[in-house]
């Protein structure tokens, strides 16, 4: 299979570029923020009773956005 617009023959070519590899990683520790973000906070206010609308979940989940996005854009730009 040809993947024409990506410029590569095949997946496996895609995928052991560094520009991917890279993007890959960001998007895997971005998830991993965004859903650890309510333990974190837990653990940072030492009390088991922590709101959706906490000011330090809100700032984890927006920090795992931002990596998700840069991964995709590492990802995608060659």
């Amino acid at each position: 299979m040809s993947f024409g617009l990506l410029g590569v023959d095949s997946i496996l070519e895609y995928l052991s570029q560094t520009t991917v590899i890279i993007g890959i990683t960001l998007l895997i520790i971005g998830l991993a923020i965004a859903m650890l973000s309510k333990r974190i906070a837990r653990v940072a206010r030492k009390s088991n009773d922590v709101r959706d609308d906490d000011r330090i979940t809100l700032v984890l989940r927006v920090i795992g956005l931002l990596f998700i996005v840069a991964g995709f854009i590492v990802s995608v730009i060659q």
